[in-house]
């Protein structure tokens, strides 16, 4: 009877403990399907944090239970309790809005007398472009593109640019691969196979073989990376 008992608690009380460890979660965060950069991911259970990279990706480790605070000035602060089924195919995928910045309400009077030149915005006596004529003259002297940049609208875009670059790339590999065939060749556990794939794509020279078509190269690589990745996920990096 007491081999039994020890026998039970041979097997089951590691399985116990482990169930009870924080594990690395790998995760993303978007907003209308594309990746937030710069959040501040906080388990507030465990007091530790972390940061979403420049396409929303995100590591950190966590257990049943674990509160899970998003913040940033750039969107609507999110908790979220975290449990495993929050996890589809090794990656925890969280939306959130982004924030809204009220203006002020500006009050404007008419006042003839309140001419460019009486606001020392431009020289007196200087000539007065019609609003056809300054739209031709924007466009020939590129302020457009000085006024998106400022504005942020290019670097939406550039961003959004890459996340599309990085989605074509993860489509490519799951044509050249399935899920079962990167677990058996590169050893990574199927809850963790789709959280690879987004590892992977990360890397320069990876994307450079698959864009240039050279899948033995590609395929070399990533078995460095998957020992790489396996390595981080032992770690809790």
């Amino acid at each position: 009877m007491k081999n039994k008992l020890y026998l039970f608690l041979f097997v089951f009380f590691p399985m116990l403990v482990l169930a009870q460890a924080r594990q690395l979660v790998q995760g993303r965060v978007v907003s209308d399907d594309i990746g937030v950069d710069d959040l501040l991911i906080i388990n507030n259970t465990a007091e530790t944090e972390t940061r979403t990279d420049s396409y929303g990706n995100f590591s950190i480790k966590a257990k049943t239970g674990d509160l899970l605070v998003l913040s940033s000035h750039k969107i609507e602060e999110k908790k979220i309790r975290y449990t495993p089924d929050l996890v589809k195919n090794g990656v925890i995928i969280i939306n959130v809005k982004m924030a809204v910045t009220e203006l002020e309400e500006v009050v404007v009077y008419k006042n003839n007398k309140l001419t460019p030149e009486a606001l020392g915005l431009v020289p007196e006596g200087q000539k007065q472009y019609t609003q056809a004529e300054r739209k031709v003259f924007t466009a020939t002297n590129g302020i457009d593109g000085i006024v998106n940049a400022i504005t942020g609208r290019t670097k939406m875009l550039k961003k959004a640019a890459e996340y599309e670059k990085k989605s074509t790339l993860m489509e490519k590999i799951d044509y050249i691969y399935t899920e079962e065939e990167i677990m058996k060749e590169f050893k990574v556990p199927e809850e963790y196979v789709r959280g690879f794939i987004f590892y992977i794509v990360e890397d320069a020279e990876f994307a450079k073989a698959m864009k240039a078509k050279n899948n033995t190269m590609a395929k070399f690589l990533m078995k460095d990376l998957a020992v790489e990745y396996l390595l981080k996920l032992r770690d809790g990096k």
